[in-house]
């Protein structure tokens, strides 16, 4: 299978960008998506990376802040 070469989706970002924005350590952010806490964006045909637009970004902001008052 050839090798071809996807262009980033316009006004998106790769998960290190995500969990900086969120404020969160690496480990915190990807231990948050495997519980479930953050819902991951939708997956992008042709790709496995994830790609958070900002409306990804501020559902997880909203799960984010949710989770933290249910303590």
């Amino acid at each position: 299978m050839r090798h071809v070469k996807l262009t980033r989706p316009a006004n998106a970002v790769p998960d290190s960008v995500a969990w900086d924005v969120l404020g969160l350590s690496r480990a915190t952010f990807f231990r948050k998506l495997k519980d479930g806490t953050l819902t991951a964006p939708i997956l992008r045909s042709g790709t496995s990376r994830r790609w958070w637009t900002p409306a990804d970004i501020e559902l997880a902001r909203q799960e984010l802040s949710t989770s933290q008052e249910e303590r």
